[in-house]
């Protein structure tokens, strides 16, 4: 976990997947994070996005 803590992340918000919500468990949250990855990996793939899935910000570390 610390190593996550200290790496660095490029992040760019290209859709909105869902709105803000509480997980009764860990296991839930981690689940649903899994779900949008699949979502925002299918998004990558439509056209209109598809040109941010080798944009150099994201593949980048800082």
């Amino acid at each position: 976990m610390r190593i996550f803590m200290e790496s660095n992340c490029n992040l760019l918000s290209v859709v909105y997947i869902r709105p803000k919500a509480k997980f009764p468990t860990l296991e839930s949250l981690i689940v649903k994070i899994h779900e949008d990855g699949k979502i925002a990996e299918r998004v990558l793939d439509l056209p209109l996005y598809s040109k941010y899935k080798d944009d150099l910000y994201l593949r980048s570390s800082v």
